[in-house]
């Protein structure tokens, strides 16, 4: 019994250097994070732009959000649809497709 007793004591918990998987979920988490900065990049333009029209219409009172919007929209019709509408979809389907990749969902 003491003999059983000392193999015991002197075994020890077993190593493991490398997983495989750490290294495929380390790559898909910095493509993500690339992708997301990409896009968080492209969603500020039109958060800037609001922000823009905001203080135009805080500091000229004549002028307000929408008004400043509807005049982008005269001069300019494709800019905007491009910049409010388009742009944030494409992002936002492109971020979720990174979560879906690492998720496996």
């Amino acid at each position: 019994m003491n003999n059983f007793e000392d193999v015991l004591e002197q075994l020890s918990k077993p190593t493991i250097t490398n997983l495989k998987h750490t290294d495929l979920l380390q790559k898909e988490l910095v493509r993500a994070k690339d992708k997301s900065m990409l896009s968080v990049w492209w969603l500020l333009v039109p958060l800037y732009l609001i922000i823009m029209f905001l203080m135009k219409s805080f500091y000229m009172p004549s002028y307000s959000l929408m008004k400043s919007i509807d005049e982008l929209k005269a001069t300019q019709p494709f800019f905007s649809i491009l910049i409010f509408i388009i742009i944030p979809i494409i992002f936002l389907v492109i971020n979720l497709n990174s979560i879906l990749k690492i998720y496996k969902l």
